[in-house]
């Protein structure tokens, strides 16, 4: 490797630590399964990566697990409101009492 080689891995490195900070520190902040479930997206720019930087092409087995990332992530984030709601409402009675 070259010396503009050693630059961008030092660049690279000092960039995950940033990262690594930041998603310790979201992980104190916020719930864990939201944070989780965006944990994972990184997986889904990975493949939007490669196929827009290097050609890659996906297969059914990847399309699943992008859809199934997205599922996660919006049933997470639709969970504590609907479950904030219902916490609130007033108990329904039974009629005749």
């Amino acid at each position: 490797m070259h010396g503009a080689d050693w630059l961008l891995m030092l660049a690279l490195g000092c960039a995950m630590v940033v990262v690594a900070i930041g998603v310790a520190r979201a992980y104190q902040s916020a719930p864990p399964a939201i944070i989780g479930t965006f944990d994972y997206a990184y997986l889904l720019f990975a493949a939007l990566w490669g196929v827009t930087a290097f050609g890659e092409r996906l297969d059914a087995l990847a399309f699943l697990g992008m859809g199934l990332i997205i599922a996660a992530g919006i049933l997470v984030l639709s969970g504590p409101r609907r479950a904030a709601r219902t916490a609130t409402e007033p108990a329904e009675r039974p009629q005749g009492t």
